[in-house]
């Protein structure tokens, strides 16, 4: 039996994608806006929904609330894809309810693994649902013909340091959806200035499990990722994280040898320290522990498993000189540099070539 998927996005391109990439093993439903996604929603019974943000009428978040609060839906898998990627609103739709937030633009086969992956690790229950997906076609594209003009947009959420002045005599804003985004997004900064964030540097070369391990981690920890065994070496030095995890086998340098380069410095040498590896036999994991790992979890893994884990150890915040702000914005300037750096290397190498290069002639 195929699950059942219901894309809610008003852009037509993006609900074809979906059918296209899904529609081998699953069922896809698509609507273009959220009022005709909660219009169906009980004749459709799905196994995920699939929301944009900006959407006509009502904002995917409101419809994500919505459907928390509906007694039979309340436990079914939402995920968001949308091109609002700020981190305000991200928190803000983990903390309506969100199982996964991803953004656009984003390769459609990485969008059908994280759904994959999902579904091996958590499958819904089966039951007979109401109406065939043959059935649910035609309903759906008869309920959901009525579309509203205008877009919601939710209100850029707004900086810590910005200053906010409060008006006597400004009109109250009309979006009772922009208003409930606001208070979401200031309760959150609220929780945030209670409670410090844990910064983690997670270095393994296997890009498709940092890019798991940055959605799963980003509600509740600060992470930088690094694919290579120096430069991750590079920035625990510089970034100063309150938990490293670490893969064996890495390029230039292995997880073992920035195990032991970390224990050599004092200022670094008491930092809590997790081992992922697919190289998991006897000696290895000895070896592991024998250089201060406090816990060695052989691949494939469940990154919730991994998060559970991490909140037992019960990790303290370490004081630091950089914020994370700080730090993604230095990271940004490098990146921009090294950039820079290898397009000129391409334009002189290519001048040599060319300067190089002799026809002869008889």
């Amino acid at each position: 039996m195929k699950y059942r998927i219901l894309v809610v996005d008003d852009d037509e391109d993006i609900l074809d994608m979906m059918r296209v990439i899904l529609k081998d093993e699953y069922e896809v439903l698509g609507v273009k806006n959220g009022e005709s996604a909660l219009e169906v929603l009980g004749d459709c019974e799905p196994d995920l929904f699939i929301l944009d943000v900006i959407m006509p009428d009502i904002s995917g978040f409101e419809v994500c609330e919505r459907i928390r609060n509906n007694e039979k839906f309340k436990n079914t898998p939402i995920f968001f894809l949308t091109v609002k990627g700020s981190l305000d609103f991200i928190k803000a739709g983990y903390k309506k309810g969100a199982n996964l937030y991803l953004t656009k633009p984003m390769d459609p086969h990485r969008i059908k693994k994280n759904i994959d992956v999902y579904f091996e690790k958590n499958q819904p229950p089966s039951r007979v649902k109401k109406y065939s997906f043959d059935e649910l076609k035609g309903l759906i594209s008869t309920k959901s013909k009525k579309e509203p003009v205008k877009k919601i947009e939710p209100q850029r959420p707004v900086e810590k340091s910005e200053k906010i002045e409060k008006k006597k005599d400004v009109e109250p804003v009309k979006s009772q959806s922009t208003v409930e985004e606001k208070r979401v997004i200031e309760k959150e900064e609220e929780v945030e200035r209670e409670e410090e964030r844990l910064r983690v540097i997670l270095v393994d070369d296997d890009e498709d499990l940092l890019e798991i391990m940055e959605t799963a981690m980003l509600e509740k920890y600060d992470l930088l990722t690094e694919t290579d065994g120096i430069e991750g070496l590079n920035k625990i030095i510089k970034y100063e994280p309150d938990l490293i995890i670490l893969d064996i086998m890495l390029p230039k340098m292995s997880g073992l040898q920035i195990c032991e380069s970390i224990k050599n410095e004092t200022y670094l040498k008491d930092i809590p320290l997790i081992f992922i590896s697919a190289k998991s036999d006897k000696k290895v994991i000895e070896k592991a522990r024998m250089l201060g790992a406090l816990d060695f979890i052989p691949k494939p893994f469940d990154p919730l498993e991994l998060l559970r884990k991490i909140g037992r150890m019960k990790i303290m915040a370490r004081s630091k000189e950089m914020t994370f702000g700080e730090i993604l914005k230095k990271e940004a300037l490098l990146e921009n540099k090294r950039a820079a750096k290898n397009k000129k290397r391409e334009v002189t190498y290519q001048r040599k070539k060319e300067a190089s290069h002799i026809d002869f002639i008889d």
